[in-house]
Protein backbone atom coordinates (compact mmCIF):
# COMPACT_ATOMS: atom_id res chain seq x y z
CA UNK A 1 0.00 0.00 0.00
CA UNK A 2 1.60 3.07 -1.02
CA UNK A 3 2.26 5.68 1.29
CA UNK A 4 0.03 8.90 0.74
CA UNK A 5 0.74 12.37 1.83
CA UNK A 6 -1.36 15.37 1.53
CA UNK A 7 -3.15 16.12 -2.10
CA UNK A 8 -0.61 17.61 -4.77
CA UNK A 9 2.33 16.93 -2.51
CA UNK A 10 5.03 13.78 -2.60
CA UNK A 11 4.38 10.50 -0.58
CA UNK A 12 5.42 10.44 3.03
CA UNK A 13 9.12 8.76 3.86
CA UNK A 14 9.19 7.18 6.48
CA UNK A 15 12.32 5.87 6.42
CA UNK A 16 14.15 7.57 9.53
CA UNK A 17 10.50 7.03 11.41
CA UNK A 18 10.98 5.57 15.42
CA UNK A 19 7.38 4.78 15.30
CA UNK A 20 5.69 3.31 12.91
CA UNK A 21 2.33 0.59 11.98
CA UNK A 22 3.56 -2.96 12.51
CA UNK A 23 2.57 -6.05 9.62
CA UNK A 24 -0.59 -8.14 10.79
CA UNK A 25 1.33 -10.72 9.47
CA UNK A 26 4.06 -9.87 11.71
CA UNK A 27 1.85 -9.23 15.27
CA UNK A 28 0.61 -12.66 14.09
CA UNK A 29 3.95 -14.60 13.81
CA UNK A 30 5.08 -13.57 17.24
CA UNK A 31 1.62 -14.55 18.92
CA UNK A 32 2.47 -17.87 17.23
CA UNK A 33 6.14 -17.78 18.98
CA UNK A 34 4.29 -17.00 22.28
CA UNK A 35 6.33 -13.72 22.38
CA UNK A 36 4.39 -10.18 22.61
CA UNK A 37 7.50 -7.56 22.04
CA UNK A 38 9.95 -6.97 19.93
CA UNK A 39 12.73 -5.40 18.64
CA UNK A 40 15.26 -4.77 15.34
CA UNK A 41 18.46 -2.97 15.31
CA UNK A 42 19.85 -3.07 11.38
CA UNK A 43 23.17 -3.70 10.39
CA UNK A 44 24.45 -1.27 7.57
CA UNK A 45 27.49 -2.25 6.15
CA UNK A 46 28.46 0.25 3.27
CA UNK A 47 24.95 1.46 2.71
CA UNK A 48 23.63 -1.85 2.28
CA UNK A 49 21.34 -3.95 4.59
CA UNK A 50 23.82 -6.44 5.79
CA UNK A 51 21.58 -8.35 9.00
CA UNK A 52 19.60 -7.74 11.80
CA UNK A 53 19.72 -8.26 15.42
CA UNK A 54 16.45 -9.34 16.44
CA UNK A 55 15.56 -9.44 19.97
CA UNK A 56 11.91 -10.74 21.53
CA UNK A 57 10.07 -10.55 24.79
CA UNK A 58 7.11 -12.93 25.87
CA UNK A 59 5.81 -10.13 28.05
CA UNK A 60 4.62 -6.12 26.48
CA UNK A 61 7.91 -4.61 27.11
CA UNK A 62 8.34 -0.32 26.42
CA UNK A 63 12.33 0.60 26.00
CA UNK A 64 13.15 4.13 26.56
CA UNK A 65 14.41 6.33 24.20
CA UNK A 66 17.47 6.54 26.01
CA UNK A 67 17.55 2.57 25.25
CA UNK A 68 16.67 2.52 22.09
CA UNK A 69 19.25 5.15 21.56
CA UNK A 70 21.51 3.23 22.83
CA UNK A 71 21.16 -0.16 20.74
CA UNK A 72 20.67 1.95 17.68
CA UNK A 73 24.53 3.44 18.65
CA UNK A 74 25.68 -0.67 19.36
CA UNK A 75 24.19 -2.14 15.73
CA UNK A 76 26.25 1.04 14.30
CA UNK A 77 29.16 -0.11 16.33
CA UNK A 78 28.74 -3.60 15.43
CA UNK A 79 28.21 -2.55 11.90
CA UNK A 80 31.56 -0.28 11.47
CA UNK A 81 33.36 -3.34 13.34
CA UNK A 82 32.10 -6.14 10.10
CA UNK A 83 32.86 -3.65 7.68
CA UNK A 84 36.49 -3.26 8.99
CA UNK A 85 37.08 -6.89 9.20
CA UNK A 86 35.62 -7.04 5.74
CA UNK A 87 37.79 -4.75 4.16
CA UNK A 88 40.80 -6.49 5.68
CA UNK A 89 39.94 -9.92 4.64
CA UNK A 90 39.40 -7.86 1.35
CA UNK A 91 42.65 -5.99 1.10
CA UNK A 92 44.03 -9.57 2.18
CA UNK A 93 42.53 -11.70 -0.36
CA UNK A 94 43.03 -9.11 -3.51
CA UNK A 95 47.11 -9.01 -2.60
CA UNK A 96 46.92 -12.46 -2.55
CA UNK A 97 45.44 -12.44 -5.93
CA UNK A 98 47.58 -9.91 -7.35
CA UNK A 99 50.34 -11.64 -6.69
CA UNK A 100 48.99 -14.93 -8.73
CA UNK A 101 48.48 -12.45 -11.34
CA UNK A 102 51.54 -11.79 -11.65
CA UNK A 103 52.69 -15.54 -11.31
CA UNK A 104 50.13 -15.78 -14.43
CA UNK A 105 51.36 -12.77 -16.30
CA UNK A 106 55.15 -13.66 -16.02
CA UNK A 107 54.75 -17.12 -17.25
CA UNK A 108 52.96 -16.22 -20.28
CA UNK A 109 55.84 -13.52 -20.79
CA UNK A 110 58.59 -15.65 -21.23
CA UNK A 111 56.44 -17.98 -23.38
CA UNK A 112 55.06 -16.85 -26.92
CA UNK A 113 52.04 -15.18 -25.26
CA UNK A 114 49.39 -18.09 -26.93
CA UNK A 115 46.33 -18.09 -24.44
CA UNK A 116 46.80 -21.59 -24.10
CA UNK A 117 49.65 -22.06 -22.69
CA UNK A 118 47.80 -20.56 -19.19
CA UNK A 119 47.26 -24.24 -19.13
CA UNK A 120 50.85 -25.51 -19.27
CA UNK A 121 51.14 -24.39 -15.64
CA UNK A 122 47.35 -24.64 -14.30
CA UNK A 123 48.03 -24.14 -10.62
CA UNK A 124 47.86 -20.55 -10.56
CA UNK A 125 45.09 -20.67 -12.72
CA UNK A 126 43.12 -22.50 -10.79
CA UNK A 127 43.86 -21.09 -7.19
CA UNK A 128 43.35 -17.69 -8.68
CA UNK A 129 39.55 -18.32 -8.80
CA UNK A 130 39.36 -21.57 -6.15
CA UNK A 131 37.93 -23.49 -9.53
CA UNK A 132 38.18 -27.00 -9.98
CA UNK A 133 38.61 -26.39 -13.36
CA UNK A 134 39.53 -23.95 -16.30
CA UNK A 135 39.27 -23.99 -20.01
CA UNK A 136 40.61 -21.83 -22.77
CA UNK A 137 38.92 -21.20 -25.83
CA UNK A 138 40.25 -20.26 -29.35
CA UNK A 139 37.35 -19.90 -31.73
CA UNK A 140 36.60 -23.52 -32.48
CA UNK A 141 39.19 -24.91 -30.64
CA UNK A 142 39.01 -25.91 -26.29
CA UNK A 143 41.93 -26.79 -24.29
CA UNK A 144 40.94 -27.92 -20.49
CA UNK A 145 42.34 -28.80 -17.38
CA UNK A 146 41.22 -30.07 -14.14
CA UNK A 147 37.10 -30.73 -13.60
CA UNK A 148 35.24 -29.21 -16.85
CA UNK A 149 32.25 -29.96 -18.74
CA UNK A 150 33.08 -31.78 -22.10
CA UNK A 151 34.29 -29.54 -24.67
CA UNK A 152 31.16 -29.61 -26.53
CA UNK A 153 29.32 -28.12 -23.84
CA UNK A 154 32.19 -25.78 -23.05
CA UNK A 155 32.04 -24.40 -26.22
CA UNK A 156 28.60 -24.01 -26.39
CA UNK A 157 28.84 -22.08 -23.48
CA UNK A 158 31.55 -19.64 -24.21
CA UNK A 159 29.14 -19.24 -27.62
CA UNK A 160 26.53 -17.84 -25.45
CA UNK A 161 28.66 -15.45 -22.93
CA UNK A 162 30.46 -13.84 -25.89
CA UNK A 163 27.04 -13.49 -27.57
CA UNK A 164 26.63 -11.71 -24.12
CA UNK A 165 28.86 -8.61 -24.91
CA UNK A 166 30.42 -8.63 -21.33
CA UNK A 167 34.11 -8.31 -20.73
CA UNK A 168 33.45 -10.58 -17.53
CA UNK A 169 30.95 -12.81 -16.85
CA UNK A 170 30.37 -15.02 -13.36
CA UNK A 171 27.14 -17.20 -12.75
CA UNK A 172 26.79 -19.34 -9.68
CA UNK A 173 24.11 -21.06 -10.66
CA UNK A 174 24.46 -22.83 -14.67
CA UNK A 175 20.97 -24.00 -15.28
CA UNK A 176 18.64 -24.31 -17.54
CA UNK A 177 17.26 -21.10 -16.16
CA UNK A 178 20.29 -18.97 -16.42
CA UNK A 179 21.65 -20.60 -19.44
CA UNK A 180 19.77 -21.66 -22.17
CA UNK A 181 20.58 -25.62 -22.76
CA UNK A 182 22.73 -26.09 -20.02
CA UNK A 183 23.00 -30.02 -19.72
CA UNK A 184 22.69 -31.04 -16.37
CA UNK A 185 24.28 -34.07 -15.40
CA UNK A 186 27.83 -33.55 -15.33
CA UNK A 187 28.10 -31.42 -11.50
CA UNK A 188 29.23 -28.47 -13.08
CA UNK A 189 26.95 -25.60 -11.35
CA UNK A 190 29.33 -22.22 -11.32
CA UNK A 191 30.87 -20.41 -14.26
CA UNK A 192 33.48 -17.46 -13.68
CA UNK A 193 34.57 -16.19 -17.65
CA UNK A 194 36.61 -12.89 -19.31
CA UNK A 195 36.53 -11.99 -22.99
CA UNK A 196 39.72 -11.54 -24.63
CA UNK A 197 38.86 -9.91 -28.18
CA UNK A 198 35.80 -8.43 -29.31
CA UNK A 199 36.24 -9.68 -32.59
CA UNK A 200 36.81 -13.82 -32.11
CA UNK A 201 35.48 -15.92 -29.93
CA UNK A 202 38.68 -15.83 -26.90
CA UNK A 203 37.59 -16.80 -23.67
CA UNK A 204 39.23 -17.79 -20.48
CA UNK A 205 36.86 -20.09 -18.24
CA UNK A 206 36.72 -21.08 -15.06
CA UNK A 207 34.39 -23.93 -13.73
CA UNK A 208 33.17 -24.91 -9.81
CA UNK A 209 31.44 -27.51 -8.91
CA UNK A 210 28.12 -28.37 -7.46
CA UNK A 211 27.96 -27.22 -3.80
CA UNK A 212 25.11 -28.31 -2.46
CA UNK A 213 23.54 -26.56 1.09
CA UNK A 214 21.50 -27.75 4.11
CA UNK A 215 19.47 -25.28 5.81
CA UNK A 216 17.86 -25.57 8.62
CA UNK A 217 14.85 -23.51 9.45
CA UNK A 218 13.19 -22.83 12.75
CA UNK A 219 9.80 -24.27 11.11
CA UNK A 220 9.01 -24.14 7.68
CA UNK A 221 9.05 -20.79 6.45
CA UNK A 222 6.58 -20.88 3.60
CA UNK A 223 3.53 -18.89 4.29
CA UNK A 224 0.24 -20.61 3.99
CA UNK A 225 -2.69 -18.58 2.25
CA UNK A 226 -6.06 -19.96 4.06
CA UNK A 227 -9.30 -19.99 1.91
CA UNK A 228 -11.43 -18.51 4.83
CA UNK A 229 -9.77 -14.96 4.47
CA UNK A 230 -7.82 -15.48 1.38
CA UNK A 231 -4.38 -13.78 3.00
CA UNK A 232 -0.90 -15.28 3.68
CA UNK A 233 -0.46 -16.40 7.38
CA UNK A 234 3.16 -17.03 9.05
CA UNK A 235 4.55 -20.69 10.46
CA UNK A 236 2.79 -22.09 13.46
CA UNK A 237 5.49 -24.50 14.25
CA UNK A 238 8.90 -24.23 14.83
CA UNK A 239 10.08 -27.11 14.65
CA UNK A 240 13.67 -27.62 13.22
CA UNK A 241 12.98 -27.92 9.16
CA UNK A 242 15.67 -28.40 6.53
CA UNK A 243 16.10 -27.55 3.32
CA UNK A 244 18.42 -28.63 0.54
CA UNK A 245 19.57 -26.30 -2.18
CA UNK A 246 20.79 -27.85 -5.43
CA UNK A 247 22.23 -26.25 -8.32
CA UNK A 248 24.54 -23.81 -7.41
CA UNK A 249 28.16 -23.69 -6.86
CA UNK A 250 29.86 -21.49 -4.01
CA UNK A 251 29.59 -18.15 -4.89
CA UNK A 252 31.94 -15.97 -6.64
CA UNK A 253 33.42 -12.74 -4.69
CA UNK A 254 33.66 -9.37 -5.61
CA UNK A 255 37.77 -9.93 -5.27
CA UNK A 256 37.79 -13.17 -7.33
CA UNK A 257 35.46 -10.98 -10.24
CA UNK A 258 37.88 -8.31 -9.92
CA UNK A 259 40.85 -10.03 -10.20
CA UNK A 260 39.85 -11.95 -13.33
CA UNK A 261 39.09 -8.34 -14.70
CA UNK A 262 42.66 -7.59 -14.11
CA UNK A 263 43.85 -10.43 -15.32
CA UNK A 264 41.71 -10.08 -18.72
CA UNK A 265 43.09 -6.12 -18.86
CA UNK A 266 46.87 -8.45 -18.92
CA UNK A 267 46.74 -10.57 -21.40
CA UNK A 268 44.90 -7.81 -23.45
CA UNK A 269 48.17 -5.91 -23.07
CA UNK A 270 49.96 -8.77 -23.35
CA UNK A 271 48.56 -10.40 -26.53
CA UNK A 272 48.66 -6.22 -28.54
CA UNK A 273 52.11 -6.28 -27.32
CA UNK A 274 53.23 -9.57 -29.03
CA UNK A 275 51.09 -8.69 -31.82
CA UNK A 276 52.93 -5.56 -32.43
CA UNK A 277 56.43 -7.03 -31.91
CA UNK A 278 55.45 -9.44 -34.70
CA UNK A 279 53.92 -6.83 -36.89
CA UNK A 280 57.68 -5.38 -36.42
CA UNK A 281 59.08 -8.41 -37.36
CA UNK A 282 56.90 -9.09 -40.16
CA UNK A 283 57.91 -5.93 -41.87
CA UNK A 284 61.63 -6.40 -40.76
CA UNK A 285 61.18 -9.59 -42.24
CA UNK A 286 59.75 -8.46 -46.03
CA UNK A 287 61.87 -5.76 -46.27
CA UNK A 288 64.98 -8.06 -46.04
CA UNK A 289 63.31 -10.62 -48.43
CA UNK A 290 62.54 -7.90 -50.91
CA UNK A 291 66.25 -6.98 -50.38
CA UNK A 292 67.69 -10.49 -50.85
CA UNK A 293 65.29 -10.71 -54.15
CA UNK A 294 66.96 -7.92 -55.48
CA UNK A 295 70.11 -9.06 -54.54
CA UNK A 296 69.71 -12.56 -56.32
CA UNK A 297 68.13 -11.03 -58.98
CA UNK A 298 71.05 -8.54 -60.18
CA UNK A 299 73.90 -11.43 -59.36
CA UNK A 300 72.22 -13.95 -61.20
CA UNK A 301 71.52 -11.33 -64.38
CA UNK A 302 75.30 -10.19 -64.03
CA UNK A 303 76.78 -13.30 -64.35
CA UNK A 304 74.79 -15.04 -67.13
CA UNK A 305 77.13 -12.66 -69.43
CA UNK A 306 80.46 -14.48 -68.04
CA UNK A 307 79.12 -17.63 -68.24
CA UNK A 308 78.42 -16.73 -72.20
CA UNK A 309 81.58 -15.49 -72.28
CA UNK A 310 83.37 -18.77 -70.78
CA UNK A 311 81.26 -20.81 -73.48
CA UNK A 312 82.04 -18.51 -76.39
CA UNK A 313 86.08 -18.49 -75.82
CA UNK A 314 85.82 -22.13 -75.36
CA UNK A 315 84.50 -22.92 -78.32
CA UNK A 316 86.54 -20.23 -79.94
CA UNK A 317 89.65 -22.22 -78.95
CA UNK A 318 87.96 -25.20 -80.05
CA UNK A 319 87.18 -24.11 -83.61
CA UNK A 320 90.72 -21.86 -84.49
CA UNK A 321 93.14 -23.99 -82.36
CA UNK A 322 91.44 -27.88 -82.28
CA UNK A 323 93.56 -29.51 -84.38
CA UNK A 324 96.62 -28.79 -82.58
CA UNK A 325 95.67 -29.55 -79.35
CA UNK A 326 95.22 -32.60 -78.17
CA UNK A 327 92.43 -35.22 -77.26
CA UNK A 328 93.03 -34.56 -73.28
CA UNK A 329 93.29 -30.88 -73.88
CA UNK A 330 89.68 -31.25 -76.09
CA UNK A 331 88.37 -33.57 -73.41
CA UNK A 332 89.20 -30.45 -70.67
CA UNK A 333 87.67 -27.73 -72.86
CA UNK A 334 84.72 -30.00 -73.51
CA UNK A 335 84.29 -30.05 -69.70
CA UNK A 336 84.36 -26.69 -69.39
CA UNK A 337 82.04 -25.61 -71.68
CA UNK A 338 79.23 -28.06 -70.03
CA UNK A 339 79.99 -26.43 -66.74
CA UNK A 340 79.72 -23.25 -68.16
CA UNK A 341 76.21 -24.57 -69.64
CA UNK A 342 74.99 -25.74 -66.19
CA UNK A 343 76.35 -22.59 -64.18
CA UNK A 344 74.07 -21.14 -66.95
CA UNK A 345 71.58 -22.87 -66.35
CA UNK A 346 71.84 -22.07 -62.65
CA UNK A 347 72.02 -19.09 -63.11
CA UNK A 348 68.91 -18.90 -64.67
CA UNK A 349 66.92 -20.86 -62.49
CA UNK A 350 67.89 -18.30 -59.72
CA UNK A 351 66.42 -15.65 -61.77
CA UNK A 352 63.31 -18.17 -61.86
CA UNK A 353 63.33 -18.19 -58.41
CA UNK A 354 63.63 -14.47 -57.89
CA UNK A 355 60.99 -13.46 -60.15
CA UNK A 356 58.66 -16.10 -58.42
CA UNK A 357 58.44 -13.38 -55.24
CA UNK A 358 58.15 -10.39 -57.44
CA UNK A 359 55.31 -11.29 -59.59
CA UNK A 360 52.05 -10.34 -58.49
CA UNK A 361 49.34 -13.25 -58.02
CA UNK A 362 46.45 -13.13 -60.71
CA UNK A 363 43.94 -15.43 -59.10
CA UNK A 364 41.26 -16.98 -61.26
CA UNK A 365 39.58 -20.66 -61.08
CA UNK A 366 42.45 -23.16 -62.84
CA UNK A 367 41.26 -26.91 -63.45
CA UNK A 368 43.50 -29.36 -62.25
CA UNK A 369 42.55 -31.85 -63.83
CA UNK A 370 42.93 -30.34 -67.53
CA UNK A 371 46.20 -28.61 -66.57
CA UNK A 372 47.44 -32.41 -65.38
CA UNK A 373 46.47 -33.62 -68.47
CA UNK A 374 48.09 -31.64 -70.49
CA UNK A 375 51.63 -31.85 -68.36
CA UNK A 376 51.26 -34.99 -68.07
CA UNK A 377 51.31 -35.18 -72.78
CA UNK A 378 53.74 -32.90 -72.58
CA UNK A 379 56.39 -35.23 -70.15
CA UNK A 380 55.80 -37.95 -72.17
CA UNK A 381 56.68 -37.27 -75.13
CA UNK A 382 60.32 -36.65 -74.13
CA UNK A 383 59.99 -39.50 -72.19
CA UNK A 384 62.41 -41.79 -74.77
CA UNK A 385 60.12 -44.31 -75.07
CA UNK A 386 60.42 -45.54 -71.57
CA UNK A 387 57.37 -47.69 -69.68
CA UNK A 388 55.74 -45.23 -67.77
CA UNK A 389 51.86 -45.96 -66.08
CA UNK A 390 50.24 -42.91 -65.47
CA UNK A 391 47.37 -42.62 -63.05
CA UNK A 392 45.39 -39.67 -62.56
CA UNK A 393 41.70 -40.10 -60.19
CA UNK A 394 39.44 -37.85 -61.88
CA UNK A 395 38.07 -35.13 -60.86
CA UNK A 396 40.72 -33.37 -59.35
CA UNK A 397 39.88 -30.14 -57.57
CA UNK A 398 39.27 -26.59 -59.45
CA UNK A 399 41.64 -24.63 -57.11
CA UNK A 400 41.62 -20.77 -57.01
CA UNK A 401 45.11 -19.55 -57.96
CA UNK A 402 47.47 -17.71 -60.33
CA UNK A 403 47.41 -20.29 -63.36
CA UNK A 404 50.59 -19.70 -64.65
CA UNK A 405 52.38 -20.05 -61.29
CA UNK A 406 50.73 -23.02 -60.62
CA UNK A 407 51.16 -24.54 -63.30
CA UNK A 408 54.79 -24.29 -62.46
CA UNK A 409 54.31 -26.19 -59.37
CA UNK A 410 52.25 -29.09 -60.67
CA UNK A 411 55.36 -29.17 -63.91
CA UNK A 412 57.70 -29.65 -61.05
CA UNK A 413 56.31 -32.26 -59.11
CA UNK A 414 55.16 -34.36 -62.41
CA UNK A 415 58.84 -34.09 -63.62
CA UNK A 416 60.61 -35.16 -60.23
CA UNK A 417 58.46 -38.20 -60.48
CA UNK A 418 59.19 -38.99 -64.00
CA UNK A 419 62.85 -38.18 -63.60
CA UNK A 420 63.52 -40.76 -60.35
CA UNK A 421 61.58 -43.57 -61.72
CA UNK A 422 64.46 -43.71 -64.19
CA UNK A 423 65.68 -46.78 -63.20
CA UNK A 424 62.12 -48.18 -62.37
CA UNK A 425 59.84 -50.67 -65.28
CA UNK A 426 57.81 -49.98 -64.92
CA UNK A 427 57.23 -46.55 -63.71
CA UNK A 428 54.32 -45.85 -62.48
CA UNK A 429 53.21 -42.33 -61.24
CA UNK A 430 49.95 -41.46 -59.31
CA UNK A 431 48.13 -38.14 -59.22
CA UNK A 432 45.50 -37.73 -56.95
CA UNK A 433 43.12 -34.95 -55.23
CA UNK A 434 43.29 -34.25 -51.54
CA UNK A 435 40.79 -32.17 -49.59
CA UNK A 436 42.32 -31.43 -46.01
CA UNK A 437 40.39 -28.98 -43.45
CA UNK A 438 42.72 -25.52 -44.49
CA UNK A 439 42.05 -26.27 -48.39
CA UNK A 440 42.90 -28.81 -51.04
CA UNK A 441 44.93 -29.53 -53.65
CA UNK A 442 46.88 -32.66 -55.73
CA UNK A 443 49.53 -34.95 -54.06
CA UNK A 444 51.94 -36.61 -56.81
CA UNK A 445 52.97 -40.85 -55.63
CA UNK A 446 55.81 -42.62 -57.47
CA UNK A 447 57.47 -45.50 -57.42
CA UNK A 448 61.23 -44.56 -57.35
CA UNK A 449 63.77 -44.32 -56.08
CA UNK A 450 62.42 -42.09 -52.94
CA UNK A 451 64.37 -40.74 -49.86
CA UNK A 452 64.95 -40.97 -46.13
CA UNK A 453 62.78 -38.86 -44.14
CA UNK A 454 65.36 -37.39 -41.97
CA UNK A 455 66.67 -35.21 -44.85
CA UNK A 456 63.04 -34.21 -45.55
CA UNK A 457 63.38 -30.64 -44.19
CA UNK A 458 66.29 -30.17 -47.06
CA UNK A 459 63.88 -31.13 -49.80
CA UNK A 460 62.41 -27.72 -50.25
CA UNK A 461 65.91 -25.46 -49.81
CA UNK A 462 67.41 -24.10 -52.54
CA UNK A 463 70.33 -26.23 -54.38
CA UNK A 464 69.65 -28.75 -51.89
CA UNK A 465 70.13 -32.48 -53.30
CA UNK A 466 69.58 -35.61 -52.64
CA UNK A 467 71.48 -37.32 -55.09
CA UNK A 468 74.24 -36.62 -57.26
CA UNK A 469 73.83 -34.38 -60.19
CA UNK A 470 75.82 -37.25 -62.49
CA UNK A 471 72.73 -39.73 -61.19
CA UNK A 472 69.55 -37.34 -61.91
CA UNK A 473 70.56 -33.50 -63.40
CA UNK A 474 68.57 -30.65 -62.03
CA UNK A 475 69.75 -27.85 -60.36
CA UNK A 476 67.90 -28.44 -56.89
CA UNK A 477 65.56 -25.09 -57.39
CA UNK A 478 62.52 -27.12 -58.58
CA UNK A 479 61.27 -27.94 -55.32
CA UNK A 480 61.94 -25.14 -53.70
CA UNK A 481 60.18 -22.89 -56.21
CA UNK A 482 57.53 -24.97 -55.53
CA UNK A 483 57.37 -24.08 -51.98
CA UNK A 484 57.62 -20.55 -52.78
CA UNK A 485 54.74 -20.28 -55.06
CA UNK A 486 52.14 -22.60 -52.97
CA UNK A 487 53.09 -20.41 -49.53
CA UNK A 488 52.36 -17.12 -51.55
CA UNK A 489 49.14 -19.14 -52.34
CA UNK A 490 48.67 -18.65 -48.70
CA UNK A 491 49.06 -23.10 -49.11
CA UNK A 492 51.34 -25.53 -47.72
CA UNK A 493 53.66 -28.65 -49.28
CA UNK A 494 54.60 -32.09 -47.98
CA UNK A 495 56.76 -34.61 -48.84
CA UNK A 496 56.63 -38.25 -47.87
CA UNK A 497 59.30 -41.38 -48.98
CA UNK A 498 60.98 -44.25 -48.17
CA UNK A 499 64.29 -45.32 -49.74
CA UNK A 500 63.28 -47.48 -52.83
CA UNK A 501 59.81 -47.68 -52.12
CA UNK A 502 59.05 -43.81 -54.14
CA UNK A 503 57.45 -40.86 -52.78
CA UNK A 504 54.82 -39.19 -52.50
CA UNK A 505 54.83 -35.10 -52.61
CA UNK A 506 51.99 -32.86 -52.63
CA UNK A 507 49.91 -29.00 -51.63
CA UNK A 508 46.58 -27.69 -50.82
CA UNK A 509 45.50 -24.14 -51.21
CA UNK A 510 43.54 -22.44 -49.28
CA UNK A 511 39.62 -21.96 -50.70
CA UNK A 512 40.83 -17.83 -50.94
CA UNK A 513 44.43 -17.40 -51.17
CA UNK A 514 45.51 -13.91 -50.13
CA UNK A 515 45.60 -11.43 -52.92
CA UNK A 516 48.69 -9.75 -53.93
CA UNK A 517 49.76 -6.18 -52.77
CA UNK A 518 51.25 -3.29 -54.92
CA UNK A 519 54.37 -4.22 -55.23
CA UNK A 520 53.69 -7.95 -55.36
CA UNK A 521 54.12 -9.28 -52.44
CA UNK A 522 51.09 -11.70 -50.96
CA UNK A 523 48.96 -9.42 -48.15
CA UNK A 524 49.51 -11.13 -44.62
Amino acid sequence: VPLAGLPGERPLDLSQAGLRSVSPVHLEYMRNMGTLASMSVSLVVQGRLWGLISCHNHAPRLLSPATRLACEHLGRLVSLQIQAKESNASASQRLELRKLILEIVSHLSDSDASLQRLLTEPVPLLRLARAAGAAVVLDDEVWTTGETPPKADVLALAGWIAGLDRPVYANDALGAQAVPAWPAGHGIAGCLAVSISQVHRHLVLWFRPEHVRTITWAGDPRKEVRPEDGRIHPRRSFSSWAQKIRGRSRPWTAEEVAAADELRQALIGIVLQRAEEMAAVATELSRVNRELEAFSYTVSHDLRAPMRHIAGFVDLVVDMEGRELSERALRYLSNVKDAAAFAGELVDALLDFSRMGRTALKLRPVKMGDLVEGLIHELSRGDGGRSVQWHVDAPLPVLEADPLLIQVAARNLLANALKYTRGTSPAVIHVRAVQAADGCGIEVEDNGVGFEMKYVGKLFGVFQRLHAAEEFEGTGIGLANVKRIVERHGGRVWAQGEPGHGARFGFVLPPHPPGPTQDGEPNA
